[in-house]
């Protein structure tokens, strides 16, 4: 459609008859009703970008075309917080942290506090849905592919004859160092070596213990006493389970102790091969469970 035009050009001087005055008004009135149309015969002005903390109506008195298009616009970005501008619920994104950051009271300069949660307030959620937390997960929640790793062997072998152990005291054999839980895991754990009097005279008394180094020396397991004699190997083995108090790497300790009636002590052997066969088991194996 078309500007407005009028049928009739009164000049100066003309009878002001009604017919052209009238004709002229219909021409305005027919256009105007209905038959306005942007760029044709109303002006729009070009889009105006709107301030980010802007949270009221514009001012630009132009009108906008019928498939006119709004530009979202994200949030603003800003290395600080604004003192000036600012209202209640003014959101922006802090480039120097990385979070979003909202304001919380517009009194004088503002005071702005994080939408973004931080990976302590993640924990302390996550805290909530343990047992005896604000909203514990129900029992037969979890399904088994979400529990810690289980199955894995860990061993250690003697690579050389222990030391002698005599007296009231416990000696160190073995360290097992490469256990790793999460949270309270049961462990079994299984034992074996030969004891053997080293010298001297009379058949000592020995036994062998675990202590979990890592929950204060605490003992585990011992085996039943066994009399040694200096030319024969006495075979000692157990199995176990063991739930650890705490989750992390921990140490599980082999020890020996012997009665003091013998001048050599006991001492355990190195696990060796027989005739053909070379294959040694393992002095301590634990696997979770």
């Amino acid at each position: 459609m078309g500007a407005v035009n009028l049928p009739d050009n009164i000049q100066d001087g003309e009878d002001l008859l009604a017919g052209p005055v009238m004709a002229n008004f219909q021409a305005i009135t027919q256009t105007v009703n209905g038959s306005l149309e942007a760029n044709a015969n109303v002006s729009t002005a070009s889009a105006v970008t709107q301030p980010g903390s802007t949270n009221a109506e514009g001012v630009a008195a132009s009108i906008a075309r019928s498939d006119h298009k709004h530009l979202i616009q994200g949030f603003e970005n800003l290395a600080a917080d604004p003192t000036t501008g600012n209202f209640k619920g003014r959101v922006y994104w802090n480039t120097v942290t990385n979070e979003l950051r909202y304001c919380e009271d517009a009194t004088g300069s503002g005071t702005f506090g994080s939408l973004t949660p931080t990976a302590t307030e993640l924990v302390i959620h996550a805290a909530q849905h343990k047992d005896g937390g604000h909203d514990p997960l129900a029992d037969n929640t979890l399904t088994d592919h979400m529990f810690a790793a289980k199955g894995t062997i860990f061993s250690v072998t003697l690579g050389a004859d222990s030391a002698s152990f005599s007296g009231t005291g416990w000696t160190t054999i073995i360290d097992l160092t490469t256990i790793t839980t999460t949270g309270q895991q049961t462990l079994g754990i299984a034992v074996q070596g030969f004891l053997q009097a080293s010298g001297g005279s009379g058949n000592p008394n020995a036994a062998l213990r675990l202590v979990d180094v890592t929950a204060s020396n605490t003992t585990i397991w011992m085996s039943p006493i066994q009399e040694c004699d200096a030319g024969i190997q006495n075979w000692v083995s157990g199995y176990f389970y063991y739930t650890t108090p705490a989750g992390g790497a921990r140490t599980i300790r082999l020890q020996g102790g012997a009665t003091s009636n013998v001048s050599g002590g006991v001492i355990m052997k190195q696990p060796a091969g027989f005739n053909t066969n070379s294959v040694v088991g393992p002095t301590m194996q634990a696997v979770i469970l």
